[in-house]
């Protein structure tokens, strides 16, 4: 269950940044209605997994990148691994 709460933070988070903006984490919080901490949560995945880059130091502004949502990715990981678990 808090897989899937968290899931649905990390891609609600990512689908509501537009690609070549910029976004605090406190932009963030506000835009989803979410406290700083859930965004930090899901912040810190998006960035350790390529969805969104860090800009400056400290790590405060984040921006999008690619186009493949972390929903559409884990979609699509799954069923390579399960083909390659099948042959």
């Amino acid at each position: 269950m808090l897989m899937s709460m968290l899931q649905y933070q990390v891609d609600d988070i990512w689908s509501m940044m537009e690609a070549g903006k910029y976004y605090s984490i406190g932009d963030l919080a506000q835009l989803s209605g979410q406290p700083k901490t859930s965004i930090l949560d899901s912040i810190w995945f998006l960035s350790k997994y390529g969805f969104v880059q860090s800009i400056g130091q400290p790590t405060e502004i984040f921006t999008k990148t690619g186009k493949l949502s972390p929903a559409k990715s884990a979609q699509l990981l799954t069923k390579m691994v399960q083909r390659v678990t099948r042959s």
